[in-house]
């Protein structure tokens, strides 16, 4: 009986210890899944396509006429990074549009969450000579 009653017991713990690993698994995948997707923000510079990286940087492409991207890291409560877009604007220097072709279009950019679904900054081309604010929300 005892012997019957062990087996029993071990059963239903190893039942137990599955459904909690799989509940985990699943849990996993879920924030993976979050983490790594894309989202659309509509912005002053129309539709972005962003995603944050596992360095907690945030990464957007906009423009795809003009091969845009911006890149940003934490810096507190900010966001401070640099954007980058096909075109001549006389910039001194080159940086790399998001596929990598090289392009004298280039700036700063900055912003911070206002809310879980909008945002505000500013950016400003590699001279500071033109920039402005730089806004949206989540689609």
């Amino acid at each position: 009986m005892t012997l019957i009653l062990c087996v029993t017991i071990g059963q239903k713990l190893r039942g137990a210890y599955e459904k909690i690993a799989l509940l985990t698994i699943i849990s996993l995948m879920f924030v993976h899944s979050t983490i790594v997707s894309a989202e659309t923000w509509d912005t002053t510079w129309g539709p972005v396509t962003v995603r944050v990286d596992n360095s907690n940087r945030f990464i957007g492409f906009f423009n795809n006429k003009e091969d845009g991207i911006i890149v940003m890291s934490p810096n507190g409560s900010y966001y401070e990074g640099w954007w980058a877009r096909t075109g001549n604007c006389n910039c001194p220097k080159a940086a790399k549009t998001r596929s990598g072709y090289a392009t004298s279009c280039y700036g700063s950019i900055s912003g911070y969450l206002k809310t879980d679904y909008e945002f505000r900054g500013d950016w400003a081309d590699c001279r500071k000579s033109q920039g402005g604010p730089w806004n949206g929300s989540m689609r």
